[in-house]
């Protein structure tokens, strides 16, 4: 294994740490509020503005401006956040946060996939990956990270044993 596919493989490790999302967040209502909501019927699309919080479960959304995109199918809106920065969060079953944010966020309920784009950022505990535009699919727990035009991806990392010593010290 090559040095560069080392490093992916140990990053990889840290962000999933054998941690799944709560699979009862799927099963949960979706609520919203903001401080103002326009809906388009003709459109199939519902835009929140303002301090906008999406909720479910222990999923957590927040954004300056939400359009949820409805396809007809129950279950299968695309949610597109705006902010500076939009924030996403949701809980791992092993009780650890997964944490990202960027100005814009797309999130598809059906596929589970959020999409982060410029100054895109995602967390869990000290593991930290950087870049124009990260894609994070929730159920399969793969992520891809892209520069865009600053042409590189920053990834830090915190050693297992690291982790270990700071519990011991506790």
């Amino acid at each position: 294994m090559n040095k560069i596919n080392s490093i992916a493989f140990v990053v990889l490790l840290a962000l999933s740490a054998s941690t799944q999302a709560l699979e009862s967040d799927y099963s949960q209502k979706i609520v919203v509020n903001a401080d103002q909501q326009k809906v388009d019927i003709k459109q199939n699309k519902v835009t929140f503005f303002h301090n906008v919080t999406v909720t479910q479960g222990s999923i957590k959304l927040t954004a300056d401006k939400v359009t949820v995109y409805g396809t007809g199918e129950k279950g299968s809106e695309v949610m597109v956040a705006d902010g500076r920065p939009a924030k996403f969060q949701q809980k791992m079953d092993d009780g650890r946060l997964m944490k990202g944010h960027a100005n814009h966020l797309r999130y598809e309920l059906k596929s589970r996939i959020v999409t982060l784009t410029d100054n895109a950022q995602l967390q869990q505990q000290e593991s930290l990956v950087k870049g124009d535009t990260i894609r994070y699919n929730i159920k399969s727990q793969e992520m891809v990270a892209d520069g865009g035009k600053q042409g590189h991806v920053t990834t830090i990392f915190e050693p297992q044993q690291l982790q270990q010593n700071k519990k011991e010290q506790k």
